[in-house]
């Protein structure tokens, strides 16, 4: 008669039940066939630890390569047996607590008045089973909860906890409710504007909140082609309809340019290798130019605008000094002194040395 041996089950099966158990699946390196341990010895390496728990522990060793989740398979079997009490009332009512005279004296019994764990249970599967069944009582019980949870604060925090941990410790429920609020929003007005306005009051309250959701756009933006091509779609369709927003952006954008050196670096290059490259681009230019050079001839001809243009240039004053001639000038008779220029030969350095200097420099 061949004698009993664990790891009964392939690596293939026993990943799978693991990830419908949602339990963690080791790989303990014994392949099927392999090195099989003698029934009560699972394995040749780790026994089973003798803590009244040894047969879920059995059971999580044979099907997860672990013993870490015998308290999910003890729960679950529980699970099982309240969801089918049909299938185990005979055996259960056969093992009810009898008199039994070998136990001490000091034993805890049930006291008169109270009801013992399995009526409990059974009352609580009979009211899940009337629950689902019943749309009245359904109906009742939902009101009920719902009144209790607005009028009682600490029922209220020990049921958000209790959901808050039942999120996220069950992918398959949490993948379930996101997928049900996805549907939810596309299809139900009021939920939408609902969600819409709780999102818009916690970015603008929570620092931390913001912080996650920018960190999140930039990466769905650099990893999704569809989600960038839509955005970038979006944005150029906003700019040209909202004029509150192309000002907003241009102001931004020239904010930007003036302030940051090499974002004013990237544009000049980006320009000129689209003036070398694309034709509309380069035509465009040369009419945009055209058309400027015109009009500011046209401006030179008109008193008003050139008196404006001669206040806009005098209205700081002659303050700036030409080094090489020592004369007051205003900003738009001199250009910036650079030295690092003039360090190219050791003439221009010489020059720059004599030429240079900084006697009228504010500081």
């Amino acid at each position: 008669m061949p004698a009993y041996q664990f790891y009964v089950l392939s690596k293939d099966v026993a990943h799978t039940l693991s990830n419908q158990l949602q339990v963690h699946y080791t790989d303990n390196g014994a392949p099927p066939g392999g090195l099989y341990g003698a029934l009560g010895a699972p394995c040749s390496t780790d026994d089973i630890v003798t803590d009244g728990n040894c047969f879920f522990r059995a059971i999580s060793q044979v099907v997860c390569g672990s013993q870490d989740s015998h308290h999910i398979f003890r729960h679950n079997i529980v699970q099982h047996m309240m969801c089918n009490e049909e299938l185990v009332a005979d055996d259960m009512s056969d093992t009810q607590p009898t008199e039994n005279p070998t136990c001490p004296s000091s034993a805890p019994r049930s006291q008169p008045g109270t009801t013992s764990k399995y009526i409990r249970n059974r009352k609580r599967l009979d009211s899940k089973r009337q629950y689902h069944a019943d749309t009245t009582y359904r109906h009742l019980k939902k009101t009920t909860r719902g009144k209790k949870y607005q009028g009682n604060p600490p029922y209220k925090a020990r049921v958000k906890a209790a959901w808050k941990r039942h999120y996220n410790n069950h992918d398959m429920y949490k993948t379930k409710l996101l997928n049900t609020k996805k549907q939810q929003y596309k299809t139900n007005t009021s939920f939408k504007k609902a969600r819409r306005e709780a999102s818009i009051a916690l970015y603008a309250r929570s620092y931390k909140h913001r912080r996650a959701m920018r960190e999140a756009r930039k990466h769905k933006y650099n990893t999704s082609d569809q989600h960038k091509s839509g955005k970038r779609e979006a944005s150029i369709t906003k700019y040209y309809r909202d004029r509150k927003h192309r000002c907003a952006v241009k102001n931004a954008s020239i904010t930007k340019y003036y302030r940051d050196r090499n974002h004013r670096r990237a544009v000049k290059n980006t320009s000129i290798t689209k003036y070398r490259t694309h034709n509309p681009h380069t035509v465009s230019g040369i009419a945009g130019g055209a058309r400027q050079a015109a009009g500011t001839k046209l401006n030179k001809q008109d008193f008003a605008c050139v008196l404006t243009k001669f206040n806009e240039d005098v209205q700081h004053g002659p303050n700036y000094v030409c080094n090489p001639c020592q004369r007051f000038c205003f900003r738009k008779q001199v250009v910036r002194c650079k030295r690092k220029n003039y360090q190219h030969s050791s003439a221009a350095n010489t020059a720059a040395a004599h030429c240079i200097t900084e006697r009228f420099l504010h500081k």
